[in-house]
């Protein structure tokens, strides 16, 4: 499972021992695929081969999600679900954070607010730009500006879309990045060219990996409780597994861990915990 997000084995091993401590056994695939349309074919082929009570299916794309619903599996969605109300699912609440970010960064001043995120705009972007947006026209008057930076994934247009925007005028004051990865070649890159972070320019990345918390100065970042995740895939798994017909949604809401990027605008001071979306 190497190719998977850290957190997603975390909440997979966590899921696999809740089920087990209720008498529940957990069977794991897994396989890297060029694209949706060959893990479709591969899952298609596995949900004919091997019978289960439930599927637990992460990074399902839309015409998985709609072929589950077409041949009636029992399945329970991990992340995105396209299509509301078509199935039982379990996802981050990023409309949430992302409102929470944009209001936090108004509360410390900041009035020229971004959002940098993969153009292609994957899973939860959608509703993480919305909510970002939300939040600023929210709270921050007629004097706040928010908008969204897109980037094709890669440390070269990362950091030119870095330079792009500290070449603004008025410059951003505030950033809030999608990706943890992405989050430390925008940090990095602004260090190197000598920007105070957080004294001229506020970071906030949207999800954590453990190794920002190695990072100086460490960043503030928004921390989803595995344990909670997989305690609710549970709940949901064991519903459809019994036969129980069920379309819940389950939303995870997130903290923010204040680190050390996120600062009052005039002073660049760091700011203390402030509360919980």
């Amino acid at each position: 499972m190497e190719h998977l997000r850290h957190r997603t084995i975390l909440w997979i091993d966590d899921l696999r021992r809740i089920l087990y401590e209720r008498g529940i056994s957990m069977q794991v695939y897994h396989k890297q695929f060029a694209g949706n349309a060959t893990a479709l074919a591969y899952f298609r082929k596995l949900a004919a081969s091997v019978r289960h009570d439930c599927w637990v299916l992460p990074y399902s794309s839309p015409a998985m999600q709609r072929w589950c619903v077409g041949q009636r599996l029992r399945a329970v969605i991990v992340g995105t679900l396209h299509e509301a109300g078509s199935l039982p699912h379990v996802d981050f609440n990023y409309r949430a954070s992302c409102h929470h970010a944009a209001t936090q960064m108004l509360r410390l001043g900041h009035r020229q607010l971004v959002f940098v995120l993969n153009r292609q705009e994957r899973g939860g972007d959608i509703e993480s730009r919305v909510g970002f947006l939300e939040g600023a026209g929210t709270a921050g008057g007629q004097d706040a500006v928010a908008s969204v930076a897109h980037h094709d994934g890669t440390v070269a247009d990362l950091c030119r879309l870095a330079d792009r925007l500290l070449a603004r005028s008025p410059r951003p004051t505030a950033w809030l990045i999608a990706d943890p990865a992405c989050f430390l070649t925008v940090q990095t890159h602004l260090l190197r060219q000598g920007i105070d972070v957080p004294g001229e320019v506020s970071l906030v990345c949207r999800d954590a990996d453990p190794y920002l918390a190695n990072c100086t100065p460490e960043p503030a970042r928004y921390v989803f409780d595995i344990r909670s995740l997989a305690k609710s895939i549970a709940r949901l798994v064991q519903k459809v597994a019994a036969g129980q017909s069920t379309l819940e949604s389950t939303f995870v809401i997130p903290n923010l861990i204040p680190g050390q990027t996120l600062g009052v605008v005039e002073t660049g001071a760091v700011i203390s915990p402030p509360p919980r979306p």
